[in-house]
């Protein structure tokens, strides 16, 4: 085999690997850029869909959520104090906005003045401070007129598959953060009215 004709297979041989780079490299890059897009789109898909705001009967608070979320809400009286000269019947008003068989936020109303010890409070919710509770995602808000309770569910481990979701098979590590940046980013649209806070 003369000198020419081994430059020619060497060179052969080298644009084979450089094509063969080129392509893996350009595959990379079109497959972070999907995984990316697919995030994107779990984390912004509710500023993509029509939305509506809903008021809660006792006029506390407005909250915005998209248009296809189904709302049940509940209202009833609980005694306290019972056992004392002077009961107190509390009106109570519990509220669930939610994606059915996914995820999905409840909002629950206590009429009154809360009752001290309270947790420390280690937040803020809607402007006025809150207690969040870590394991249970949820906020408590203590005002001079009312307690609000805000929690968020979504398909995952433990208590987060109730009752909006079921996940009969695990949920990637992804998709649960994905769905609860979604829900997070719905609470900052939450405005509550001529609440004061309430310390102990």
């Amino acid at each position: 085999m003369d000198t020419n004709t081994q430059i020619f297979h060497l060179s052969k041989k080298w644009i084979f690997i450089g094509a063969s780079f080129i392509f893996l490299f350009l595959l990379v890059i079109v497959m972070v850029y999907l995984l990316l897009s697919h995030n994107h789109t779990n984390n912004n898909s509710v500023s993509l869909v029509s939305k509506k705001t809903y008021t809660d009967k006792m006029n506390v608070y407005s909250i915005v959520v998209p248009k296809n979320w189904t709302i049940t809400e509940n209202q009833g009286q609980n005694i306290i104090d019972q056992n004392t000269p002077h009961p107190i019947t509390q009106q109570i008003e519990i509220a669930q906005l939610y994606l059915p068989n996914q995820y999905g936020i409840s909002v629950q109303v206590m009429q009154g003045v809360p009752h001290c010890p309270l947790p420390a409070l280690n937040t803020s919710l809607a402007g006025l401070p809150a207690y969040y509770d870590m394991l249970g995602n949820d906020w408590t808000i203590p005002t001079t007129t009312a307690t609000i309770q805000v929690g968020i569910s979504y398909p995952g481990p433990g208590r987060y598959n109730n009752p909006f979701s079921k996940s009969p098979t695990p949920v990637p590590s992804e998709t649960i953060t994905a769905d609860k940046q979604l829900l997070l980013n719905l609470l900052q649209t939450i405005s509550l009215r001529n609440l004061t806070p309430f310390h102990c």
